[in-house]
């Protein structure tokens, strides 16, 4: 079984949420924060900033994590920490991806919950609860649990 440890950029302009969408025409077609795999020795905060310039163009600053999701099939095993980051410069562009996201990672904009209503969203705290959560008094992490995906 494989094991991968990845971050993934939560990034606010306002009331709207920065999001990729990732789409392989007849496969899938979803919107997530932008993330990946960790490399080398940085850390989750440090993975997180890497992965939203690499797909977004934007540079952003890491302060905590929000929320802590596994996900799991027959051949690996995932930890993906979400993380609340804010804006510190660049410019929402496809220019930075790397050669294997640039055919399905297609798009990436801000967007408001009620432009998400309607779209898949993963996690689907997104789409339904990360605004109440925001202004939660508790900051601790919030486990999403255990997602078991079919092959």
């Amino acid at each position: 079984m494989r094991h991968r440890i990845s971050a993934a950029g939560v990034v606010l302009r306002g009331n709207q949420l920065l999001m990729v969408r990732h789409r392989q025409p007849g496969a899938y077609d979803f919107w997530v924060p932008p993330g990946g795999g960790l490399e080398g020795h940085e850390s989750i905060l440090q993975a997180a900033e890497r992965e939203v310039h690499e797909e977004t163009g934007l540079k952003v600053g890491a302060e905590r994590i929000l929320y802590l999701q596994e996900l799991a099939d027959a051949e690996s095993r995932i930890c993906k920490s979400f993380v609340l980051c804010h804006e510190v410069g660049g410019a929402l562009s496809r220019a930075h991806l790397v050669d294997d996201e640039s055919d399905t990672l297609v798009e990436a904009r801000f967007m408001t919950s009620s432009q998400m209503a309607a779209l898949d969203v993963r996690p689907p705290v997104f789409r339904d609860e990360f605004w109440q959560d925001l202004r939660r008094e508790d900051r601790g992490i919030r486990h999403l649990g255990l997602t078991v995906c079919d092959n």
